[in-house]
């Protein structure tokens, strides 16, 4: 027996324009459309629908903090992104860095950002204090 929900899913699938991104590692594949366009027919948004999976955080996580012990832009936008996880009040996210980095990073931004956002879990539980200690030395005092 289905819900009502997929029900009405199945009857009225969502409608976007393809994914126009370059190639990206496999680690950060999806089976998302365009997010700019993903409205139902009743100009709903439809779900977003990306496999964000265990080890798709780890490897977002290990890419951006990779990135983020670079002395360059990149570096100071990875490790923006990840203070921001880490303590949001202190340092909040202005997401026109994430739109800057380069599509692999990009994507592991979107994926944690989707992760988070999905379990309401926070960089603390996701981030040791350890790790996160030279990327607060890096970029944290600006």
């Amino acid at each position: 027996m289905s819900s009502p929900k997929a029900e009405y899913a199945a009857k009225k699938p969502c409608t976007g324009l393809p994914s126009t991104t370059q190639a990206e590692p496999a680690e950060f594949t999806s089976r998302t459309v365009s997010s700019w366009s993903l409205y139902s027919q009743e100009n709903q948004l439809c779900e977003l629908a990306l496999d964000t999976k265990p080890a798709h955080i780890a490897t977002a996580l290990n890419a951006l903090y990779r990135a983020a012990m670079a002395a360059s832009l990149q570096g100071r936008q990875a490790g923006r992104l990840l203070l921001s996880l880490w303590a949001p009040d202190q340092y909040p996210l202005a997401l026109n860095d994430i739109a800057r980095l380069p599509a692999h990073l990009n994507r592991a931004a979107r994926h944690l950002i989707n992760f988070v956002s999905a379990t309401g879990t926070t960089g603390r539980h996701l981030i040791a204090p350890s790790e996160i200690a030279p990327v607060i030395t890096a970029w944290g005092n600006e």
